[in-house]
């Protein structure tokens, strides 16, 4: 299963049935159309949506359309992952196969945990962000909305990063980033503001 698709539908206790963007991928899943199509299949009571894009603005958008409509979003925790029982996952979020989940960690709504990243005790990951593949976040980090961390980057414990803060793959974060800021690097240091960009799917 491809969960780095921008907005993937899913036929509630079956396989999915396919993703929604405005360009096609390379990838197995059926592509349904763009987002102008996303009323037409959330709208319906036997559809789930699953928030998978790598990107916080598409995961964003797509949660302020269903939420518009009333669409349900599906929660995901692979069999293959690990995650405490103390560990509060948000609503939407996917936790895919290979990944550590510790004691107290609080995930938002909307969190993606990509394969074989560990977010470690006490942590808390704010709405919408993503944690890529084979990322470390070490103990008591505090990581704010709309984040996306690159692959291989390690937090170091007790850090904080702000809100729509870009952390380049393979950096070392040792020191606080504050918001709105691209970072990377061995120790990451900014390298100037960040501003996302904005989607909007049509709702109906």
């Amino acid at each position: 299963m491809d969960l780095d698709l921008p907005l993937l539908l899913a036929d509630l206790g079956r396989p999915l049935l396919g993703y929604l963007s405005d360009k096609p991928l390379r990838c197995d899943q059926v592509h349904l159309g763009g987002f102008d199509r996303f009323a037409a299949y959330a709208g319906r009571a036997d559809v789930g949506l699953l928030l998978a894009a790598y990107e916080p603005y598409v995961k964003l958008a797509g949660a302020s359309a269903a939420r518009a409509m009333n669409a349900r979003i599906v929660t995901i925790i692979a069999p293959g992952a690990k995650a405490s029982p103390t560990a509060v996952i948000g609503a939407g979020s996917i936790v895919q196969h290979g990944t550590y989940i510790g004691e107290g960690v609080s995930l938002g709504q909307g969190v993606k945990v990509n394969v074989n990243a560990s977010v470690h005790h006490g942590s808390t990951i704010g709405d919408f962000t993503t944690i890529s593949p084979h990322c470390a976040i070490l103990g008591e980090c505090v990581i704010g909305r709309e984040c996306l961390i690159g692959a291989g980057s390690t937090v170091r414990n007790n850090v904080g990063i702000g809100d729509r803060v870009y952390i380049g793959m393979g950096a070392a974060v040792v020191n606080d980033i504050p918001s709105d800021t691209l970072a990377y690097g061995v120790p990451a240091k900014p390298a100037g503001a960040f501003t996302p960009r904005k989607l909007v799917i049509p709702a109906g």
